[in-house]
């Protein structure tokens, strides 16, 4: 789909449906991809505040690159979920190779967080705040955890904990991707339509 036409996110979102929405193509630029997301998340925070939208959970992946350390379009969206949305039934979760690119604040308000193996010195870094009193225990272990093994740590535990997950089994696909361009063509389109929007 254009840009254009993904005016209405109430599509999106209904009971035991799970959408994607792939900003990842190349043929968008990072500004771009960044004002979409905080557009489309700025419709889903007013359709929620009005009750259009009842409940929703947000899933962003590579949180790095709109969530960042510094200024972004996006931030101040996605922080409106984090610290607002639980007040009317939106949940976030936000995924990151990166955690050290992370705004500190928003990673502030996440209750739970689940580590996964990292090795870069500034990223363990970051675990070592989130981990606290715990860090000795686990921070040694960080760089040599196996796939799917992860430290689970936040409000509802009292002690971090190491968590296994198993692979997939299933091959059943729930949800749908909404492509924001469908051809490399209509990218001048899509530009075109964007800055008609904004």
């Amino acid at each position: 789909k254009e840009l254009a036409s993904l005016t209405s996110v109430k599509s999106h979102f209904s009971p035991e449906q799970a959408t994607i929405l792939d900003v990842s193509q190349p043929m968008l630029d990072e500004r771009a991809r960044r004002i979409f997301v905080s557009s489309y998340l700025n419709r889903l925070r007013r359709s929620m505040e009005i009750k259009d939208i009842q409940r929703v959970f947000l899933l962003i992946e590579e949180a790095h690159r709109f969530i960042p350390i510094g200024e972004s379009p996006t931030k101040k969206a996605i922080e409106w979920f984090a610290r607002e949305g639980r007040k009317m039934g939106a949940g976030l979760g936000i995924v990151s190779q990166r955690p050290s690119g992370l705004d500190r604040d928003i990673l502030s308000q996440c209750n739970s967080k689940l580590i996964f193996r990292i090795t870069e010195q500034s990223d363990l870094l970051v675990a070592k705040d989130i981990l606290a009193g715990f860090a000795t225990r686990y921070l040694g272990l960080l760089p040599y955890l196996e796939r799917g093994t992860g430290v689970l740590t936040g409000a509802a535990l009292r002690i971090p904990i190491l968590v296994k997950f198993r692979e997939r089994k299933s091959i059943t696909k729930y949800g749908e991707t909404v492509a924001l361009v469908d051809f490399p063509q209509d990218k001048r389109k899509s530009r075109e339509a964007e800055k008609k929007r904004w």
